[in-house]
């Protein structure tokens, strides 16, 4: 799936600066403590435009986005 999404244009990966507001984000307990993946995830959203998740998580909602469910 991974060579299918990349091969596609379509693989989302991290970038430094993604990274680096993610772990910045963490380090200061931001989005109720949510987790580094979540805080990544975050960083990515932001970056594209992203403000609803289709989640039930309280760290999206607490980060600012709509949750969908």
């Amino acid at each position: 799936m991974r060579e299918q999404l990349r091969a596609d244009g379509k693989l989302i990966v991290p970038t430094e600066a993604d990274e680096t507001a993610a772990w910045t984000a963490y380090a200061r307990g931001e989005a109720a403590e949510a987790g580094i993946v979540d805080h990544v995830s975050f960083a990515i959203m932001r970056r594209l435009g992203i403000t609803q998740a289709f989640t039930n998580d309280r760290h999206f909602r607490a980060a600012g986005f709509e949750i969908l469910f």
